[in-house]
């Protein structure tokens, strides 16, 4: 069992963890997540987990308008997990209206 040595916890459970914490009460950015935690987070080193567990402490709307490019990412180590996001996702749909 590998264990996360920033948590003490197994991997296999912060991962869980996280990929249920992914789950969001909007749809549209749980849609923008789910390719990030499907291709990307199983792989992430503890320092990534921890940066993508702290995004996720953000309002719902918040995450959506950065991974939208619209706004500015308030920490500096977050803007490239964001754009990582982006990267793996590809298009975002638009909540224009």
């Amino acid at each position: 069992m590998t264990v996360d040595p920033s948590t003490a916890e197994p991997v296999a459970s912060a991962v869980g963890r996280l990929r249920w914490r992914s789950r969001r009460g909007m749809l549209e950015l749980e849609l923008a997540l789910q390719p990030f935690v499907e291709q990307r987070l199983a792989s992430l080193s503890a320092a990534d987990r921890e940066r993508y567990a702290r995004l996720l402490e953000h309002d719902d709307w918040d995450i959506f308008e950065w991974l939208q490019g619209r706004g500015t990412v308030p920490e500096a180590d977050l803007a490239g997990l964001v754009e990582e996001i982006q990267r793996v996702h590809g298009a975002l749909p638009s909540v224009d209206g």
